[in-house]
């Protein structure tokens, strides 16, 4: 009905086990709906005064976002913003599906290419550094300058 595409009469004639499964995806059929509704709770929060501590208002956060998105610049999320949006995909899951599976068809799609050992690395060091950034103790900072450009060779050097 709506946006399913299915009639009543459709819908009147499907045994138990269809009706539940396509109940089961009627989530990501809401979405359209519940996003909109984020977006104004989004839009609430925006304002033009500075914070306390002399940092950009939210409308000065968004306009200087979108001009460097225009330009082509990009930059890696922070481990933070990681961390949110890792959180939201999971709580969101019955309305935008699995939330790693948007993730692992993206790995799916980018070839394989064999990255090498961080040289003089052992397993241990690596599996404490990769559960130390999962964990959320690595500052920012740290991770842009530091880990972020050898994370390849940190995770070859935690296989088994």
């Amino acid at each position: 009905m709506g946006v399913t595409g299915w009639t009543p009469e459709q819908i009147g004639r499907l045994t138990s086990p269809q009706l539940t499964d396509l109940l089961q995806h009627q989530g990501q059929l809401m979405w359209p709906e519940i996003r909109a509704e984020l977006a104004v709770k989004r839009l609430e929060g925006l304002h033009d005064e500075k914070g306390s501590k002399g940092e950009p208002s939210p409308v000065q956060k968004a306009l200087d976002d979108y001009d460097k998105r225009k330009a082509g610049i990009l930059e890696p999320m922070t481990l933070k913003d990681r961390r949110y949006h890792r959180a939201f995909r999971i709580v969101m899951e019955e309305y935008l599906g699995d939330p790693d599976a948007r993730e692992a068809s993206a790995q799916a799609a980018r070839p394989e290419v064999e990255t090498k050992p961080f040289p003089g690395m052992s397993r241990e060091e690596a599996r404490a550094i990769l559960a130390w950034v999962r964990d959320g103790g690595c500052p920012d900072e740290v991770w842009a300058r530091e880990v972020l450009p050898a994370w390849d060779a940190i995770r070859a050097a935690a296989k088994p």
